[in-house]
């Protein structure tokens, strides 16, 4: 697996020169700038994360077949944990708490219960159930917003009015807040059952 890691780490690394990188520098390694190869369009960072797991999936062969499956939980709240500290550097809401609050509550409630209410709908499934299925669904992509808005602060975009750093605090909450709330739609249903 450790195999597997360097070979897309690697690949990764060399699609995304094609955009240039910008090093910001840490403890003594010096900033640096590598100019893009190709200047005629933008490949998103994520864009090329994806293209390199699906590569390293379907072309790597045998190596990805002893992938142990125990391991996968770890290896995704490992890397969640470093994209939300990563994203968490740079939040400062003073003064908007509110705002990252009705930000991360009302839309997941909306969505949830739009999606509970679908499910009940159109599958005749159990309002509870349909709740869980809401609020698992209705989740913000981390992965995406952190990396999104740290991008758009990088280069200055909204945050005179502080706009990234309110969105990453509110797809943090409402993480936390999708968790918190499947757990309790999930005990109701059990307990029902």
């Amino acid at each position: 697996m450790f195999i597997v890691v360097i070979i897309s780490g690697i690949t990764a690394l060399l699609f995304s020169l094609l955009n240039g990188y910008t090093f910001k520098g840490f403890w003594k390694i010096p900033k640096f700038k590598i100019k893009p190869i190709i200047t005629s369009f933008d490949v998103p960072t994520l864009v090329i994360q994806i293209l390199a797991g699906m590569l390293m999936r379907n072309l790597a062969g045998d190596i990805m077949k002893p992938y142990p499956s125990l391991w996968t939980p770890l290896i995704r709240m490992c890397c969640l944990s470093i994209l939300l500290t990563t994203g968490g550097f740079s939040v400062t809401f003073r003064g908007k708490g509110l705002l990252v609050i009705l930000l991360c509550t009302i839309p997941l409630v909306v969505e949830a219960s739009t999606v509970a209410a679908l499910s009940y709908g159109l599958f005749k499934m159990p309002i509870e159930v349909g709740y869980c299925l809401g609020f698992s669904m209705a989740t913000v992509a981390g992965a995406i917003v952190v990396q999104g808005m740290l991008s758009l602060n990088d280069r200055g975009f909204g945050r005179a009015k502080g706009i990234p750093s309110i969105l990453i605090a509110g797809s943090t909450f409402d993480k936390v807040n999708c968790i918190i709330l499947f757990g309790v739609t999930k005990a109701v249903t059990m307990s029902k059952a």
